[in-house]
């Protein structure tokens, strides 16, 4: 049973396993509460459209057993046409959200850095230079008792420790860590919060539709790598760069069609030698359709 959302509040969404009557493969719940037109939401929808998936295969081969005109060996063949060429393109461009999704994690997490100490305060660096030979003065094991009181310790103290390497205070790199983590959390609070919950929803939707796709090959009768190879053409038609050739000046040129996320128009561009090594050449946009692409060269606005 899928939970949404409640007028009382944000609920979780999604199931705890990957199909709905069984119990033996857990992929979690999505948590998350993600707001919409953010890459959090795009991970949502991932995350639902694989469940989807699983269910449709299932009812897809339930519904075509209840006709009874097809063998065993038929049903099993139809699913696999019918995973192939509808579920595992979708699929395929999720994955590719979660692409994007982790780049942006990776580059916000590096935005992420503690504001350095003043440099031109030479009396508290020094101030601070003693408190680090102070510390490598003591035994270990006083020295490690000291610093695992994390909670308690002087704010100079903390800043003495985290500022430079591990080895230059004889701190113990995980309480250093620790140190950091608090200091980085007091500076960038709701920065990092947003960057743990973008990288939470990046595991649930990469895992749900990893998951998924196992279990579409299951239904298909053949393995994951016989699966992929399967899928690989209409996976490339749905995400390929949709490209046009047109004559400008008498010289021939290739564009690409940039479509808006919605689908209501799109503009064409001049294409890049990599949109060009990838790309298919569509007449027009049912054709395009037909092909199952949906995203052209992607994201552009204007009229198509």
């Amino acid at each position: 049973m899928t939970v949404q959302m409640s007028n009382l509040g944000f609920r979780p969404k999604g199931r705890q396993h990957i199909r709905r009557n069984s119990s033996t493969r857990t992929v979690g719940l999505w948590a998350l509460n993600a707001e919409p037109n953010t890459t959090l939401a795009k991970l949502e929808k991932a995350y639902l459209g694989a469940l989807a998936a699983v269910d449709a295969i299932e009812d897809h081969k339930v519904a075509a057993k209840a006709t009874g005109r097809f063998t065993d060996q038929g049903l099993v063949d139809g699913a696999l046409q019918f995973a192939v060429s509808e579920l595992a393109p979708t699929l395929h461009r999720d994955k590719q959200t979660i692409a994007a999704a982790k780049t942006e994690a990776t580059e916000r997490r590096a935005k992420l850095r503690l504001e350095p100490a003043d440099k031109t305060d030479a009396v508290g660096f020094a101030r601070r230079a003693e408190i680090r030979g102070w510390l490598r003065s003591l035994p270990a094991n006083e020295r490690n008792a000291f610093v695992g009181q994390i909670s308690k310790l002087d704010p100079e103290i903390a800043l003495a420790i985290v500022e430079v390497r591990p080895e230059l205070s004889g701190v113990l790199a995980a309480d250093r860590d620790q140190l950091l983590d608090r200091a980085l959390l007091a500076q960038h609070g709701p920065a990092i919060q947003e960057v743990e919950e973008l990288e939470r929803g990046i595991e649930l939707a990469d895992r749900a539709i990893s998951m998924a796709r196992e279990e579409l090959a299951t239904e298909a009768g053949i393995d994951l790598t016989k699966f992929n190879e399967a899928a690989a053409p209409y996976e490339k038609a749905a995400t390929a760069p949709w490209l046009r050739k047109r004559i400008e000046g008498g010289v021939e040129v290739i564009r690409c069609v940039k479509l808006r996320d919605d689908g209501s128009g799109g503009v064409e561009v001049p294409a890049t030698p990599e949109e060009i090594e990838v790309g298919q050449f569509f007449a027009s946009f049912d054709e395009y359709r037909q092909a199952g692409g949906t995203g052209g060269g992607g994201g552009l606005s204007g009229a198509a």
